[in-house]
Order: C-alpha cells, then sequence, then structure tokens
C-alpha cells in the first residue's frame, strides 16, 4: 500500500492481481494497519472475505481511533432464525478494527430459513462510548451485500 504513504487520507482498492493470491481457492479477509504521524499504536481497517475482488477501504487519520466489538450478528432475524447466529463470523474479521468492510455471505453462515429472504443486522459498539451502534443490510443480504462498521468520530 505504498500508495498510500505520507497521506492523510486515502482510499485503497484491493485487487488480487495486484496483490497476488496467497491461498488459492479460500475466501480470504484483507486487513489493513497503518500508523498516523505522531501516533505509536497502530490503525487497523478490516474487510471480509473475498477482500481481493475489488473491495475498497478508506484510512484516515482523521478522529481518534477506537476500536470496535461485535455484540451480536444476527442473518435471518426477519425470519425468526436464531439471534447471533453470524455473531462469530462477523467478530473475526471486524473485532478490534477502527473501521470494518464485511461482505455477507450465506455460504459461511449457511441457511437459517430456507425460502426466506433473510436480512442482516449487526450490533456493536466502540471502544471507550457506551452508545450501541446498529446497521443492516436488506433482505437478499446473503448475495452480495456489504456491512459498513466504523469508530471514527
Amino acid at each position: 500500500m505504498a500508495a498510500c504513504d505520507g497521506r492523510s487520507s486515502c482510499h485503497y482498492t484491493i485487487q488480487h492481481g495486484v496483490i497476488g493470491d496467497p491461498a488459492f481457492g479460500c475466501a480470504k479477509a484483507y486487513e489493513a494497519q497503518y500508523t498516523c504521524t505522531g501516533e505509536t499504536i497502530p490503525r487497523r481497517v478490516s474487510v471480509g472475505p473475498e477482500a481481493g475482488l475489488g473491495t475498497g477501504i478508506d484510512l484516515s487519520c482523521a478522529g481518534k481511533p477506537a476500536a470496535l466489538t461485535i455484540i451480536t450478528a444476527t442473518y435471518g432475524r426477519n425470519c425468526n432464525a436464531s439471534e447471533g447466529n453470524a455473531t462469530s463470523f462477523i467478530a473475526a474479521v471486524c473485532n478490534g478494527a477502527n473501521g470494518c468492510v464485511y461482505p455477507i455471505r450465506h455460504e459461511l453462515v449457511g441457511d437459517p430459513a430456507f425460502g426466506c429472504a433473510k436480512t442482516y443486522d449487526v450490533t456493536y459498539s466502540c471502544e471507550g462510548n457506551e452508545q450501541i451502534h446498529r446497521t443492516s443490510a436488506p433482505a437478499e443480504a446473503g448475495f452480495g451485500s456489504v456491512v459498513y462498521l466504523s469508530c471514527r468520530e
């Protein structure tokens, strides 16, 4: 990511054709760690599986970074699926990051309610802030929808 060196903000597109494919046939997540001038603790941005297919991330030195924590993620809440059935998948990628782009893939979670167009609902918190954040993707979320989580001020 030399293209971002020395800049206070940068948009980077993850392309496997440029960075290579370290594990052919495996859906890979992507994590960028970077530091801003005057900071010693790295900031982290994560992207979920299949990140190398052109997913973009924004790196920024604006605002104080805070790590996010996934509280619960449910795939198919609108179809009476079990609460939290997708928590471990998104938590593995996003916990501790300052921001996270997570593509929803039904192949990972499975189909908790066959024949029902499922939503994807996430609640998360940011370090040092008691506010609970919520985001969701509409029905048919498991077919290419993305959720964006951020702890930037």
